[in-house]
């Protein structure tokens, strides 16, 4: 399988490092306008035949490339639908980092046309990936805290920037959309409250900027009377990253084309919440 990583900035760095550890170095490809970012890759794997597998211009390798059968998009979230989506219409099967879109109706787009395609999509929703997640279907999230780090800092809100990970996690607990949302929402901090029926049954996210060293990612369970809490920041093993790549790529080769309806209403519900609470202000 022949893989091409878009964009070589902080998290596309990470998963290039990640496939080199488990893909033979002449079956993958990158691109990235940044001269000096496809320099570093190129040093950095010993990228030999370099001529012919790196790139200024993903589309110049979409369209002259026609072997390569994945591309994993890693670049800033406002050209996710755009690269994806025409790395979807040259054939290709796409990981896209997190969230798929910006817009709902972009992530409905995707989707249909990932369909259309028999091509497999995927969302980067890392933490999905994490065995500790895993280990805790059938129980219910009720407080998440997301602490993440300064630097590198998103050029979009911390809603968009961090927000997919709670979110996505509060859907796959759930296994529904929520029905209302209140609370406190600025470009650096949130304190979101979501409300699933009339029960008063409530998931509450908080996310702010924090430092390396105060990093956290705290999640608050409530299986029954007392809440007990599982925390994120140590990466396990295996890897969450590595997971969710091992499967995107195993998913690709076997033709699972199964809808990333997650991806998609991770994007939902962010859209809904920005609209919401601009509403009631």
């Amino acid at each position: 399988m022949k893989v091409m990583v878009i964009g070589l900035g902080y998290w596309g760095s990470k998963i290039l490092d990640r496939l080199a550890a488990v893909m033979l170095q002449e079956d993958i490809y990158i691109a990235d306008t940044s001269e000096q970012a496809r320099l570093v890759a190129i040093h950095r794997h010993q990228m030999q035949g370099s001529e012919t597998r790196v790139f200024e211009d993903y589309n110049a390798a979409l369209q002259g490339y026609h072997e390569i059968d994945a591309c994993i998009v890693a670049t800033p979230i406002p050209t996710h639908y755009q690269i994806a989506r025409a790395c979807l219409e040259a054939g290709k099967h796409v990981l896209v980092e997190k969230p798929m879109a910006k817009t709902a109706a972009e992530a409905g787009e995707l989707l249909a046309l990932a369909n259309r395609r028999n091509l497999t999509l995927l969302t980067d929703l890392t933490f999905l990936y994490d065995k500790r997640i895993g280990q805790l279907a059938g129980e219910t999230f009720t407080r998440m805290k997301w602490w993440g780090p300064q630097s590198p800092r998103s050029q979009d809100s911390i809603l968009w920037t961090w927000g997919p990970h709670p979110v996505s996690l509060m859907l796959w607990s759930r296994k529904r959309m929520p029905v209302s949302v209140r609370g406190y929402l600025q470009s650096d901090f949130a304190d979101l409250v979501y409300e699933f029926d009339t029960t008063g049954h409530v998931v509450r996210i908080m996310m702010g900027w924090g430092t390396i060293s105060s990093q956290r990612a705290v999640y608050y369970l409530q299986p029954g009377l007392y809440d007990r809490k599982i925390d994120l920041v140590a990466v396990p093993d295996p890897e969450p990253l590595m997971g969710a790549l091992l499967t995107f790529m195993a998913r690709a080769q076997h033709g699972d084309v199964a809808p990333d309806f997650i991806g998609k209403e991770t994007v939902e519900v962010l859209e809904w919440t920005e609209r919401k609470l601009s509403e009631s202000h």
